[in-house]
């Protein structure tokens, strides 16, 4: 239904119940109020709730996700047959003490943050070989975005953690993609 459409269904709906009471008013505040707000959108647009506070709190920039890649206290010990993905800054102030865990709730999830000079990715895999996959992709310096797969019950390093002379290295989003 167009907003016009709306406009004028809402205009007959106020003339057949207010009629009696000061038409012309009811009529006119009715269209007017249709027209100023308009229909609500539907569309999800991926907002993570509470982003602002975990920016203010943990020095995470978290911009979108499917709501699928949770933040979590990495001291929480992990139950079932996955553990945390878990994210290390040489920010000591990024986290808890330069770290934060994720946990994934289902088989495909997506983070997009902006997380300033992280070193590596842990899967979520209690053992060698276990756990979702995940892709990191993070950005050195002002170089182009890289993507590259965190390995199952392994570590990817980026940035610093690649070696003495690499620059510190952005996170900018984790997907889980199982299957």
């Amino acid at each position: 239904m167009t907003k016009r459409h709306l406009t004028r269904a809402l205009a007959a709906l106020a003339i057949a119940t207010t009629a009696v009471v000061a038409p012309g008013y009811a009529v006119a505040a009715l269209a007017d109020s249709a027209a100023e707000t308009g229909p609500t959108s539907i569309v999800e647009d991926y907002a993570y709730p509470g982003a602002a506070g975990i920016l203010a709190q943990q020095n995470i920039k978290v911009i979108s996700g499917n709501g699928q890649l949770l933040l979590i206290d990495c001291t929480v010990p992990a139950t079932g047959d996955y553990g945390y993905i878990r994210v290390r800054s040489a920010k000591s102030e990024v986290g808890q003490s330069g770290q934060f865990c994720l946990k994934a709730s289902s088989l495909r999830g997506v983070i997009n943050v902006e997380v300033p000079e992280v070193y590596s990715v842990r899967s979520d895999g209690l053992t060698l070989g276990a756990g979702h996959p995940t892709t990191a992709t993070w950005r050195v310096g002002d170089g182009a975005p890289q993507s590259d797969s965190v390995p199952l019950g392994g570590i990817l390093p980026m940035g610093i953690g690649t070696g003495d002379t690499s620059p510190p290295a952005t996170l900018l989003q984790l997907v889980v993609n199982g299957s």
